[in-house]
């Protein structure tokens, strides 16, 4: 069996196991005051209440293509350092908002979040966030780009950050991994 007719059959399988259905977005329920909530993984139901800003950012990281500009996101918020910062720990769903407020973050305030990116590298429960940053490192400042290398080596990720730092194109970055 080719390799493509095998690719074909297991995401049949798949979806076969999964119900064979996509299921349709939902909207977080609404508290009291009518601000949205945002589930917070582990726990049942929505248990975090998001301040009006944090609620926008969520919203356009949210959508599933295309993927929104970090820039026209950190204009939603008077703060937006904190706001991504809330949303990458907070967000359960859906499972990329998380991830994008944490590379727009990066991208776009890694200096004034660069105490909150290194604490993620050193964090097994923000793994996903750790690992997605190391896929950054080439597009960061090369002295942010060296400290989050230096504190993923440094903690409990390093077997998974290693080889991904020593495939990153900056040289000095790179060495590290060495």
């Amino acid at each position: 069996m080719r390799l493509p007719d095998m690719l074909t059959l297991s995401l049949l399988l798949l979806s076969f196991a999964c119900g064979g259905r996509k299921s349709e977005p939902v909207d977080a329920p609404a508290t009291p005051d009518g601000a949205p909530t945002l589930p917070v993984e582990g726990q049942p139901g929505p248990t975090i209440n998001p301040t009006e800003s944090q609620a926008a950012v969520h919203k356009a990281l949210s959508v599933r293509d295309p993927e929104p500009d970090c820039a026209d996101v950190s204009a939603l918020t008077p703060e937006p350092v904190a706001d991504l910062i809330f949303v990458a720990n907070h967000a359960d769903q859906p499972p990329w908002a998380s991830t994008r407020a944490a590379r727009c973050l990066a991208l776009g305030h890694g200096e004034a979040a660069k105490a909150e990116l290194i604490a993620w590298m050193g964090d097994p429960s923000a793994k996903g966030l750790a690992l997605m940053l190391l896929a950054e490192l080439d597009q960061l400042p090369e002295p942010l780009a060296m400290e989050l290398a230096q504190a993923a080596l440094a903690g409990p990720l390093a077997d998974e950050a290693r080889p991904r730092i020593a495939k990153v194109e900056n040289a000095n970055v790179r060495a590290l991994a060495l």
